[in-house]
């Protein structure tokens, strides 16, 4: 692995083996076959690749191509495009546009919503291959073994920035091929019917531990008036939870409830859907039985303390991502679509004691074999 051509050439035999989508396998095979200085040549062929199409034209394409685009979602666009093979990829650096011909030619619908030219496998393939030849226990022993050295080129993004009204001149035969496509999502929020549809269509595609950034992009591709609304039933939901009953839950789940905790759990209660939420809400005590009937949920929600903190960021993110920002231009719109800090909100509900749990959230305290001080 010498080459750019020994590089094209492993890509293309990847390929034609097997499904472009799983290539990720059948490359890892091979460069455990080669040398630790093979693996660590096709990383830097491939960072190679990726620095010179780090270009705002081919961020364009993304933008059309996905309905939105942030600093990850375009390296994994890249990492896409290189997948392709060589001669989509050289396309694509003379013209991204031309990307639109190989679409078309390929018979891909771009009005499907679950193509996303996305393909971030690619960019682990090395650290893996690497991995698994020197017997690594994980990546992060990978990346400190002597000769893992991979070089690196600076990255430094290259071109003119554009604007969202820019797009039709920089890329005219994508935003052609798309206009009834990814860049009209046909997703409104004008209630809490659609909002609660929106999260149980994110929970049945990706599962509720990654619904923040299914949301993020799904809402990136609707108005901002959209964005706003779904950020102002979130906030609703946020302080109508804001009670001394759920903090008592979360206290006897967790054995801990700090400021930051108490609103992560209400995300996370959130992000099981709108049938948990108002359960939970008719009756935190609730949490329980849903656990008890979902060992899954149960593990995770203890893996990850019953937190799901993304969820607060959704909006500002969604924001961010379709005017194509690395954060919010002016505090009166970070004010507009970030969530209310739990300090200025109303609490709701007696204070308690930890004496108080046993009465206050029962099924809780049994599940959980929550025990109350004897100092208490």
């Amino acid at each position: 692995m010498n080459t750019r051509e020994d590089f094209w050439k492993l890509i293309a035999d990847a390929n034609d083996a097997v499904n472009d989508l799983f290539i990720e396998e059948y490359l890892i095979g091979k460069l455990v076959q080669m040398t630790n200085r093979d693996i660590t040549r096709f990383e830097e062929i491939l960072g190679e690749l990726m620095f010179e199409s780090y270009r705002w034209d081919w961020w364009a394409a993304a933008e059309v191509m996905n309905g939105g685009c942030d600093d990850d979602s375009f390296e994994e666009f890249r990492a896409w495009v290189i997948s392709q093979g060589q001669g989509v990829y050289q396309m694509a650096l003379r013209n991204p546009d031309d990307l639109a011909d190989c679409l078309v030619a390929s018979l891909i619908d771009p009005n499907d919503e679950d193509n996303e030219f996305a393909y971030p496998e690619l960019l682990d393939v090395t650290v893996l291959a690497f991995a698994q030849k020197n017997n690594c226990a994980d990546v992060e022993e990978a990346y400190d073994h002597p000769e893992y050295d991979p070089q690196y080129h600076p990255c430094e993004i290259q071109g003119e920035e554009w604007t969202e009204a820019d797009l039709p001149k920089i890329v005219p035969k994508l935003c052609t091929l798309f206009k009834s496509g990814k860049q009209s999502s046909g997703l409104t929020i004008q209630s809490k019917q659609d909002f609660w549809a929106l999260i149980e269509e994110a929970r049945n595609k990706v599962g509720s531990y990654d619904i923040a950034d299914y949301l993020t992009k799904r809402l990136s591709k609707t108005n901002e008036q959209d964005i706003v609304r779904f950020r102002d039933i979130l906030q609703e939901l946020m302080t109508e939870s804001y009670r001394s009953d759920f903090l008592a839950s979360l206290f006897v789940m967790t054995d801990y409830a700090g400021d930051d905790g108490f609103s992560y759990f209400r995300t996370w209660i959130i992000a099981q859907g709108q049938q948990v939420y108002e359960s939970a809400l008719a009756n935190p005590d609730n949490l329980a039985d849903i656990l008890q009937a979902d060992a899954t949920l149960m593990q995770l929600g203890i893996e990850n303390a019953f937190n799901y903190e993304e969820l607060r960021y959704v909006c500002v993110h969604a924001y961010t991502m379709k005017n194509n920002l690395d954060k919010p231009d002016d505090e009166d719109i970070e004010d507009r679509y970030y969530l209310t800090e739990d300090n200025e909100l109303a609490f709701i509900g007696d204070e308690w004691t930890e004496a108080d749990l046993p009465k206050i959230v029962p099924k809780l305290c049994t599940l959980f074999q929550y025990e109350v001080p004897a100092e208490a």
